[in-house]
């Protein structure tokens, strides 16, 4: 008797065995096969109700990984889609993977959209792909569409000059910076205008990231010579046009209203032309040094 118990919880096991390894098999091809349906879905441009209603009424969750989640959000899947996906647990009445998702936008739940802002998983860089997915970030509500910003420089406003910028954000990377700036001098002889061309690369594919990038700046200063050295008697002026360029690096921030505070630190080579008449060696070399720095500590509004 003891045999054939023995035998028969034998193959009991074998069973209970085989039948989990079948039961992964069919859950990881299911999730397979729901992960390539919701990829066709978002490279097909259908509309975010829709392809969040495909995941409310997927059999399975879908367990992505962190290199899953980079690719849905190249392929333009929106922040809102990506946590739908992570949050879904499975649905007990659910369509099967072929099924083309309802035509009929489901209601927003609290769970992906708040009020005024929702939750964020971002990926780490390609610069540092071993970086895991972080914790929840808040963004604004229009994250996905937030590729414009415009910027006040109040460290030049510290040094009697008025900057203004403006920057727009391609395929969530690539930031175009225009420049203008005047130089009042705070009362002084010395005035100057500019004008300024940035590219920017963004680390973290978006405006709310680090960024390097490098800047083309053409200007004309005019003045006299005492403003440069303290306690000079020259009382000569001058007038000089450049063109720097060079390297630079920063960050901006934005807040879930839109705020965005911009920081950023920059050094360039500079030409320059000086009319007559020409100051002396000592007096060119300080202005091409002083025109090379590149600089921004900006308040402004990101949308």
């Amino acid at each position: 008797m003891s045999f054939l118990t023995s035998s028969g919880g034998g193959i009991m096991k074998k069973l209970l065995f085989i039948s989990s390894v079948l039961f992964l098999f069919v859950a990881g091809a299911s999730a397979s096969q729901q992960y390539d349906n919701l990829v066709k879905l978002i490279k097909s441009g259908t509309s975010e109700e829709v392809v969040i209603a495909y995941i409310n009424s997927s059999d399975s969750s879908y367990n992505l990984s962190s290199e899953e989640i980079l690719h849905l959000k190249e392929y333009g899947a929106s922040s809102n889609v990506i946590v739908a996906a992570i949050q879904h647990k499975g649905s007990a009445v659910a369509a099967s993977g072929s099924q083309v998702a309802p035509s009929v936008a489901p209601k927003e739940t609290s769970t992906v959209v708040s009020p005024r802002s929702y939750e964020v998983y971002r990926v780490g860089p390609y610069w540092r792909p071993w970086r895991r997915v972080e914790a929840t970030y808040w963004y604004p509500k229009n994250y996905d569409k937030i590729n414009q910003a415009f910027q006040i420089d109040v460290a030049s406003l510290l040094q009697g000059a008025f900057s203004v910028n403006y920057e727009y954000l391609l395929a969530h990377q690539h930031g175009l910076v225009l420049k203008g700036s005047y130089y009042d001098g705070w009362g002084l002889d010395s005035h100057g205008e500019s004008g300024e061309l940035d590219y920017r690369w963004h680390f973290s594919r978006s405006m709310n990231s680090g960024f390097i990038g490098a800047f083309i700046n053409v200007g004309r200063n005019y003045g006299n010579v005492s403003d440069l050295w303290y306690n000079s008697d020259d009382t000569g002026s001058y007038k000089q046009t450049y063109v720097t360029i060079g390297p630079d690096i920063g960050k901006r921030w934005i807040s879930p209203w839109g705020f965005s505070i911009v920081a950023q630190v920059g050094y360039g080579y500079t030409w320059s032309k000086f009319d007559d008449p020409v100051p002396d060696q000592s007096t060119q070399d300080k202005l091409k040094w002083l025109t090379g720095f590149n600089y921004e500590v900006s308040l402004g509004y990101a949308f």
